[in-house]
């Protein structure tokens, strides 16, 4: 066989492949909230009124009357597929902080999503939407009625039940990185025989993650968040998951290197570095949520 028809072979077999990663890759990896408008339970089960972080539902604590997302550039309003039904593609449209308002007693808003300091409320489209995502936040905490943090407004410091000291938020970049590096190489036919000792490596340094992500989360939890901690907690368990899924997909991803079935392998690294880089988002989120007033 040619070199010509090797890379015309190795084209036709990952382009079914290729098709099914972006499809997994439609929704970027990064942290994205979701105010939910409709019912949903194609992953996860969420009802009109609820918040989540990706696909991973937060919990309101006591007392909040909303979510505030710190300065972010990009949203859209996606239907029950994920499907695009309006969005705002241009960084910088979007002005200053947005709030999530969700429904709580004692809270005089309707759930609702509002920019401009939380009062410039972004309509549902006429042909309705599932939810609205929204990208390219600094970090979010939530908030009372008035859109202050929970401890209070205009830099009220924070009781000591509510300090919370947040750990690097860089501790999956590498891993991320190398797992871009290798899927490019899988896909390449000159690299393809290499492809095994690195992902075999990969498959060691994601091992490694788990107790380090263990203990930034059992640091974490020596301070006491008081009504917050439950909120905290789940996307702390949920970034746990989302490792030990990328755990599980990188040991099919050499499993399947090792038979040459490169197609196989190239997905399911892709899906395991998809895995590394969302758990690594849901324990940003956390963090964020952590840290006291400014």
């Amino acid at each position: 066989m040619t070199r010509c028809q090797q890379y015309v072979r190795a084209a036709i077999t990952m382009t079914g492949a290729t098709l099914f990663v972006l499809a997994l890759s439609a929704s970027p990896a990064s942290a994205e909230y979701r105010a939910w408008y409709a019912p949903w339970d194609y992953v996860g089960q969420f009802e009109a009124g609820d918040v989540s972080e990706d696909q991973t539902k937060m919990i309101p604590p006591a007392g909040a009357c909303g979510l505030r997302l710190i300065s972010p550039n990009t949203y859209r309003w996606s239907d029950s597929d994920g499907n695009t039904v309006e969005d705002d593609d241009n960084p910088g449209n979007l002005n200053g902080d947005v709030i999530i308002w969700v429904d709580a007693p004692n809270c005089w808003r309707s759930f609702s999503v509002a920019q401009s300091n939380g009062n410039d409320t972004l309509e549902v489209p006429d042909d309705g939407a599932a939810y609205i995502e929204i990208h390219d936040s600094d970090g979010a905490y939530w908030v009372n009625d008035a859109g202050c943090h929970l401890t209070g407004c205009g830099g009220v410091e924070p009781g000591a039940d509510d300090e919370a000291i947040a750990p690097s938020d860089h501790w999956s970049v590498a891993t991320v990185s190398a797992f871009k590096a290798v899927t490019a190489g899988v896909i390449d036919p000159r690299r393809q025989p290499r492809a095994v000792t690195a992902i075999a490596t990969l498959s060691s340094q994601t091992a490694h993650l788990q107790p380090l992500l263990q203990q930034l989360i059992t640091e974490r939890r020596r301070s006491s968040l008081g009504v917050i901690e439950a909120s905290v907690r789940g996307l702390e368990d949920a970034a746990t998951r989302a490792l030990s899924a990328a755990r599980s997909s990188v040991a099919t991803c050499e499993t399947r290197a090792r038979q040459r079935a490169y197609g196989d392998a190239f997905v399911a690294c892709t899906t395991a570095g998809q895995h590394v880089e969302h758990s690594g988002s849901l324990a940003r989120a956390a963090w964020s949520l952590a840290q006291p007033a400014k």
